[in-house]
This record gives structure tokens, sequence and C-alpha cells, in this order.
């Protein structure tokens, strides 16, 4: 059972940081060509994205930060699980993450 328990937070830690870098990515990507492209893009629907972008650019930067603060959290779980389980040495260590953002 304890075994179950730890691949379940091995595999939710990875999607977490996956999820972390993919929203700094999203942020990265759409902030730059959105920079690039400001002053040639002139119109009510740039108007309109600029002034959503802002919006959803905040929450992406929020669950940035939420995604590596439950990574870390989900890493101290796991390693409390494998010290129960006395299965230190047949489990990987997960790293700390910091958000990009």
């Amino acid at each position: 059972m304890a075994q179950a328990n730890i691949t379940d937070l091995e595999t939710l830690y990875d999607k977490l940081v996956t999820s972390m870098h993919s929203a700094d990515t999203i942020v990265t990507d759409v902030d730059g060509a959105h920079s690039r492209a400001a002053e040639e893009w002139q119109s009510k629907g740039a108007q309109e994205f600029a002034a959503a972008w802002v919006d959803f650019k905040n929450s992406l930067t929020t669950m940035c930060q939420a995604f590596a603060a439950a990574s870390n959290d989900v890493a101290f779980q796991q390693e409390h699980f494998k010290i129960g389980a006395k299965e230190e040495g047949q489990h990987r260590d997960l790293p700390r993450v910091t958000s990009p953002r």
C-alpha cells in the first residue's frame, strides 16, 4: 500500500512541476510576442486582448507560484512516506522547486 501512495505522490509532483513550467512558458511566449507586435497591432481586438491578457497573466503567475508550492509540499510528503515505509532507497528524491515567476 505505501508503495502505491509513494508512486502516486511522485506522479503528482511531476505533473505539478510540468504545469508550473507550462504556465511560465505561456506567460513568456505570449508576453514576448505581444510586446513585439504591440506597435503594429492596433485595433479594438488588440485593446480587448491587452486588457484580458493582464488579468490572465496575473492568474497564470499566481498558478505558477501555486504549482511550485504544491510541488514542494508533495515532495515533503513523499519523503515522509518513504521514511515511514522504510523505503528511502527505493524511490527517487524529489528536488525542491522555485517558481520562475
